[in-house]
């Protein structure tokens, strides 16, 4: 009986998917990384943050995929690129810009997801 208790007490920590808002944090106490899971999966607005709080990257995912317009941004809050994805296909050709604001060729950019 007292196994049996312990199991059902460790279930929610083993993954059976999580749901709502999830937060992450920079050693510092500055947030790194909002979103929102639903099925255990990624879905939703998803934001990453510099850890000088700047915005570093903003998108929509959907059932744990990109889907939608992702932005990513400079260090100093300028737009960097964006492009668009469906089910985490690129669908848009990037868009780039420096870090004072001039659209620039995006064959020196370094691209992340």
């Amino acid at each position: 009986m007292k196994k049996l208790i312990l199991i059902l007490l460790c279930l929610p920590m083993i993954g059976f998917g999580q749901d709502g808002p999830f937060q992450d944090y920079y050693e510092n106490g500055q947030l790194k990384l909002e979103g929102n899971f639903k099925n255990g999966k990624n879905d939703g607005l998803w934001k990453r943050y510099y850890e000088n709080g700047q915005l570093h990257q903003e998108g929509y995912m959907k059932n744990g995929q990109y889907d939608g317009l992702w932005k990513h941004y400079h260090e100093n809050g300028q737009l960097k690129y964006k492009c668009e994805y469906m089910i985490n296909v690129e669908i848009t050709a990037p868009e780039c810009w420096d870090e004072n604001g001039n659209r620039i060729d995006c064959y020196n950019v370094i691209f992340e997801k």
